[in-house]
Order: C-alpha cells, then structure tokens, then sequence
C-alpha cells in the first residue's frame, strides 16, 4: 500500500507551500475484476465541465458533469447528466493537488467507475484507477487510456474487448482480461529498408541549463531552448512548434506543450 500525499500551494507564479503536508488516502490498487465489483456503477459519457469550489470546511473540490450516452452498470439513464465531485482543484486563490486523484477535462469521453457519495452524488471509484479516457492508437483502434500514477497498470485497453470484460464480470461469467493492445513494431522490408541517416542529438537538445528538469503529473515547467541544431530544417521555430504539437496530440504521452516567446 501507498500512502497519499496531499499538497497546497498558493497560486502565485512561484508556487509556496503554505500549509503543511498532511497525510491522505490510502488504498491497495485494485484488478480490473475488482474494480467492477467495487463500482456502484459505470458509465460512458462525454465531459460537460468541471469546475473547483471551496467547501465550508475550507477544503478544495473540482465538480465533473458527464453526459452518460451508455450505462453498463447501476441505475443511471442514458442521456442523464451525474455530477462527479473529487477533492482538489484550483479555487480562491490556492490550488489543492490530490496525488493519484481522478481529474476530468471538458470535452472528454470517458469510461468511469464510480462509487456513490453516502447517497449525494457520486465519486470515482479507486481515484486514478476509475477513470479511463477513449482514444485512438496509431493502428487507429480504439482504445481506453488512464493515468495512476504508477499505482496501477497504465497500459492501453482495447476498447470493445475491455467492456466486453466488465459485461462478463457483471453477469457472472468466466472471462478472462485479453483486452491489453499489442506493442507496436518496427519492421524493415525491401520496399521500407532502414534509415541510416536520423537526425544527430543535436537536433533533439534543448537547453534547459545545468542539471536535468523533472515535472511530475500535473505540474508545470518552463524550458528555455535554443534554435543552434546542425539538421536544416529542424534548427527553427517551425520544427520546434511540430515537435511540441506532436507530443501534445499524442494521447499516450502525457505530456501538453505550449510554445511562447
């Protein structure tokens, strides 16, 4: 087991911790067989919004609206619109970060696991480990995504084949979990043969000064580079824009870029 950490910081541009560090949540990573029986219930549904607020005792909470389009488990309805409601977020001026908690953006199709709040709404089940986003892999299948911060597996699922695992589960049949995607290959033929001439190190360094940057899940670092590559073509702001576009279209990546300056 893995205990939680959960800290605050003030919203200034340098981040300061202004409360202590306490102690959060913890839990055992759950199989996928017992994430479906721990569920009082599971939905697919696109984001509406998710906005933070401050509660009266002062804490932080981030509410989620999805749109349900399927229910495979509970008594939701197709076209409901649930409330999903985690602590953290950012609100008043202070930004409270749950490590290993369940975040949702607008816009989002999600497959979500979710448990019910003492009858007042609803909260995702297992955090991190309860939340799957749909997307695309290069073979262009569908497939469902999570982020756990290395509490769990975080390998891709094949969409179809992992609902139809939870339908299993739930009607009390024998299946087994043959729903993780198979790497990607390379392969060399006559018609593809290997390239040989790749771009130098040179074209991938960044100068970010001495030592290396290390950004956690959800937080925020500013690198400083220079345009000095020995590549035509890649020394330029063009080749710099597509490659931080590149790494932000890529759904398995985790990583979002913004270019400025």
């Amino acid at each position: 087991m893995r205990t939680r950490t959960v800290r605050c910081f003030t919203s200034a541009v340098a981040l300061v911790l202004f409360g202590t560090i306490a102690r959060g949540t913890v839990f055992d990573p759950l199989s996928d067989r017992d994430l479906v029986g721990k569920a009082d219930a599971i939905v697919v549904g696109t984001v509406v919004d998710s906005l933070s607020k401050t509660t009266a005792s002062g804490a932080i909470v981030t509410e989620s609206r999805l749109h349900l389009e399927r229910v495979l488990k509970g008594g939701l309805s197709v076209s409901e619109i649930v409330t999903v409601t985690e602590y953290g977020g950012a609100a008043g001026g202070k930004i409270m970060f749950i490590v290993g908690g369940a975040r949702y953006s607008a816009g989002e199709r999600v497959l979500a696991f979710l448990g019910r709040n003492g009858g007042r709404g609803w909260h995702t089940t297992a955090m991190s480990l309860g939340r799957f986003v749909y997307g695309r892999n290069p073979r262009g299948t569908t497939i469902l995504m999570r982020s756990t911060d290395g509490e769990a597996d975080q390998r891709p699922r094949l969409a179809k084949e992992f609902e139809r695992f939870i339908g299993d589960v739930i009607e009390g049949r024998d299946s087994s979990p043959a729903y993780f995607t198979a790497p990607l290959t390379a392969s060399t033929t006559a018609d593809h043969p290997a390239r040989v001439d790749g771009f130098p190190a040179s074209a991938y360094a960044l100068n970010v000064g001495p030592g290396l940057v290390r950004v956690e899940y959800g937080e925020t670092a500013t690198i400083h580079y220079g345009l000095t590559g020995t590549v035509s073509g890649a020394n330029s702001v063009s080749a710099a824009t597509d490659a931080a576009y590149a790494w932000t279209s890529d759904p398995n990546s985790g990583i979002s870029i913004d270019m400025a300056g």
